[in-house]
């Protein structure tokens, strides 16, 4: 079944159509991205703390990004694993 959904905030006008593993895969991406502004932004937190927390989710975000990538890979016929 294929899946439409539009990103909110600083993605708005961004559409992500296909079949709704792959738009399950980009939405993760876009919120684990908007997750970083929103800590590198939260002045409550001091910068060590902002630092911890963006490293963490650094590190999410790549994983989520690679699986975005291999996905979109697998969907187009051009490799993958």
């Amino acid at each position: 079944m294929a899946a439409r959904r539009e990103p909110r905030g600083a993605g708005r006008g961004k559409r992500v159509a296909g079949p709704e593993d792959m738009a399950d895969l980009a939405k993760g991406t876009y919120d684990g991205n908007m997750c970083r502004f929103e800590i590198a932004f939260d002045r409550a937190f001091t910068f060590e703390h902002m630092d911890e927390r963006l490293n963490h989710q650094n590190a999410e975000f790549r994983q989520s990004r690679s699986r975005s990538v291999a996905g979109a890979q697998r969907l187009l016929g051009n490799g993958g694993t």
